[in-house]
């Protein structure tokens, strides 16, 4: 009996063996024909865990291709730390960029031009994508260096109770920039340090002015500086007038008082443009002191224009990936599968147009009030890219000074602008 035994138990021992070392191979044949590619994306805590979980997503619906990421925070380490693995050849096969801040790699010959891929998959990008979210990923001449992810836009956040108070209709789409004005004069009252303004002043301000009237700082590729056109004058002369002619916005000595979106929440302005990022700053501050809702920005009276800033994220093929097609199914997969827009609309308004139509704007957490983001994604319709930062950021340094001289009331907005045009050209000049 014990010998029986001890025959079953070599057996059985020699059986589990030789299925150790079967599964074992096949794992070792497995990862052997799996496709690797890098990954080097940038992201804040949530932004990096938003991108672990696409990354997971795409590894699940392609088994065969296994993903190295590496997300590291935003800002010029991020740049530095990308140039000098470019420059040592150990770059990652995709690589992160956005249309209105990037180092100009694609023109450089460092990303692929990734329409041939598109036309060989028959992707239909305008059914896909939400219109406006791929601005300045594909050049004049075709060339596409990238894929969007996830963007965000400008729009006006407004007091519901403060409009209430004032009998006012609440602004809709289609508004223009005159009834901005006429909205803030009607809204604004008191004096001093009590003082309740129509609306606050912020960031934006400086960066939309040149456009709100049809005006331009560049061309469509970059090529050209147009900021001495008259139209970019009169956008910026328009808030200017709001702030110290009009006075329903405050001016610089105002806005030392009390920072522009501190006032709106805490009900001493009536107006305020908000980024898609503030959206839960907002909720959070705002809480219930006060309705409030959103709507797209205004247009120019004269042509029925709207127009607003967006910003957007994307991917990038390196021109010297190892497996070009499978870095393409990662960046196709991340820009128009609507998985991953399923995801990235945790944090930003998603590529694919029907999950921003619908997962974005009816997201919600406990305690927000309900705010129609409709707003958010409509537009990115009218929207603009503003390129004056990474490789254009001494373009965009010139224009603070210029900004800061006219906002201070040092030079008029005309000869501001005139004098910056000049300055830019010379700049440009010396980057293409």
């Amino acid at each position: 009996m014990t010998r029986l035994w001890h025959d079953l138990w070599g057996r059985s021992v020699g059986a589990a063996f030789v299925v150790l070392v079967l599964v074992a191979t096949l794992a070792a044949a497995d990862a052997m024909a799996k496709t690797r590619i890098t990954v080097f994306a940038w992201g804040n805590a949530q932004e990096m865990q938003n991108r672990r979980a696409q990354t997971e997503a795409f590894m699940k619906a392609n088994p065969d291709v296994e993903v190295q990421l590496e997300v590291s925070p935003p800002g010029p380490d991020w740049e530095r730390k990308l140039d000098t693995m470019l420059a040592a050849g150990t770059a990652a096969d995709v690589i992160m960029m956005s249309a209105d801040w990037h180092g100009n790699r694609g023109r450089r010959g460092i990303f692929t031009d990734l329409r041939p891929f598109v036309e060989r998959d028959g992707l239909n990008l305008e059914a896909v994508l939400l219109p406006g979210i791929d601005n300045g990923y594909v050049w004049p001449n075709g060339f596409r260096e990238g894929m969007p992810i996830t963007g965000a836009s400008l729009v006006v956040a407004f007091n519901k109770d403060m409009f209430d108070d004032a009998g006012l209709a609440y602004p809709t789409r289609g508004w223009t920039w005159d009834d901005f004005l006429a909205y803030a004069r009607k809204l604004t009252r008191g004096e001093g340090l009590q003082k309740i303004y129509g609306a606050a002043d912020h960031w934006g301000i400086a960066t939309l002015a040149p456009h709100i009237f049809g005006g331009r700082i560049f061309n469509d590729d970059h090529s050209q500086i147009l900021a001495d056109d008259p139209k970019v004058a009169k956008g910026i002369q328009f808030f200017l007038d709001m702030m110290k002619v009009d006075r329903v916005m405050p001016d610089a000595a105002a806005s030392q008082g009390m920072p522009s979106d501190q006032r709106f929440y805490a009900g001493r302005a009536g107006m305020i443009f908000m980024a898609t990022w503030d959206i839960p700053t907002f909720q959070q501050r705002i809480g219930k002191r006060f309705a409030w809702d959103i709507v797209p920005m205004p247009a120019d009276p004269a042509t029925a224009r709207p127009v607003t800033l967006i910003w957007t994220t994307g991917y990038a093929v390196n021109a010297k990936a190892k497996d070009k097609d499978a870095a393409w199914r990662y960046v196709k997969f991340m820009s128009t599968d609507p998985r991953a827009s399923e995801i990235a609309a945790q944090i930003a308004i998603p590529s694919v147009k029907d999950v921003a139509y619908s997962t974005f704007v009816k997201q919600s957490q406990p305690g927000w009030v309900p705010i129609d983001l409709t707003a958010f994604v409509d537009s990115f319709a009218f929207g603009i890219l503003n390129p004056m930062g990474g490789y254009y950021a001494k373009i965009n340094d010139e224009y603070n000074r210029a900004w800061e001289a006219i906002y201070l009331g040092k030079v008029d907005p005309v000869s501001g602008m005139q004098e910056f045009a000049k300055k830019a050209r010379e700049i440009l000049a010396t980057l293409q």
